[in-house]
């Protein structure tokens, strides 16, 4: 049998100096942010790298810029971070539409305020895989994070 390794638990990075393989994903309520777990190639060395990209969480409604802006359960509210305009496609009609992105502070913002919008949308999925898929991320893939972009700090 080959050497048995105890891996470190909180060994927190802000760069990958050398590829390794990501495990997944995780929300860390104390940081408030995205934190990725990487296994070194050896598969000695488990590191953390918090969110380095200034990701938050959000949902999508068609309510209107301005219907939002002037909800003031949304604006009010805490966690309410900004709205964006965004476009997507919509899979049933194949056209593109506009939409509303409301920006939070933190997940459990998005379930608060996701009630006081007509309909809204991408406000189900765990942050954690709404982190995933909004950065193309592949778990079991190797990565390297070099450079730190402190937009989100």
């Amino acid at each position: 049998m080959g050497e048995v390794h105890t891996l470190l638990t909180n060994n927190f990075k802000k760069t990958l100096d050398k590829p390794s393989y990501l495990l997944g994903v995780y929300y860390d309520g104390d940081l408030n942010k995205a934190v990725l777990e990487f296994l070194d190639d050896k598969g000695e060395e488990l590191v953390l790298i918090p969110d380095p990209t200034g990701h938050k969480p959000y949902f999508l409604t068609r309510d209107s810029p301005d219907e939002v802006q002037s909800n003031k359960n949304i604006v009010n509210h805490s966690g309410f971070e900004r709205i964006e305009i965004v476009t997507k496609m919509d899979p049933l009609t194949m056209k593109r539409i506009q939409l509303t992105r409301i920006v939070t502070k933190t997940p459990t913002d998005v379930a608060k305020l996701r009630e006081h919008v007509s309909k809204a949308w991408e406000a189900k999925i765990k942050y954690h895989d709404n982190y995933v898929f909004d950065n193309r991320l592949i778990p079991g893939m190797k990565y390297l994070i070099n450079k730190f972009n402190n937009r989100g700090e």
